[in-house]
């Protein structure tokens, strides 16, 4: 794994596209959030990928290879943006689960001050599920806007979050 960019040459092409390959494998497509926990710099080898490709600097091969793996090098799918923040909820969710399971719950706590972005995602998840009920109190009657799915909200209800 690499720690920055930079560090990704074309030799490394290859140890990328396996990434590439065992993400498809793992999530059934290739949308790669730019900041993705597990490996921070697929994400910014896919989006450099794309650049390359519409600049022409991706050989036949690269091209062919990358798209047969189901890579949109065209960014064609509008719905790339939605798929890319299902994996980061996924991989947020499923780090304050490893959290709770050592610690015996997910309340705040050094392990959470030693994340930084997943004390904030857990921020987040908080203020999106205030704003949501806060709608629901003001007109019962009317469909707002859905920050957290109810099953999303399950999942971190049965992980034992603190919404206060």
């Amino acid at each position: 794994q690499f720690e920055t960019i930079e560090e990704v040459t074309d030799s490394d092409f290859e140890s990328m596209v396996e990434a590439l390959r065992y993400f498809k494998r793992s999530n059934g497509h290739c949308y790669v959030p730019i900041a993705l926990p597990s490996n921070p710099m697929l994400g910014l080898w896919v989006n450099q990928q794309r650049l390359a490709y519409r600049q022409g600097e991706l050989s036949p091969k690269q091209v062919t290879v990358l798209k047969d793996i189901g890579l949109d090098l065209d960014m064609a799918d509008v719905s790339f943006f939605q798929k890319a923040f299902d994996v980061l909820w996924d991989e947020r969710a499923s780090e304050l689960s490893s959290l709770r399971d050592e610690q015996g719950h997910c309340d705040y706590s050094d392990a959470l001050v030693n994340n930084p972005e997943l004390s904030n995602w857990v921020q987040i998840q908080r203020d999106f599920y205030r704003l949501q009920e806060q709608q629901k109190q003001a007109d019962p009657e009317k469909e707002g806007h859905v920050y957290l799915t109810d099953e999303r909200i399950a999942k971190l209800n049965d992980m034992g979050l603190d919404w206060e």
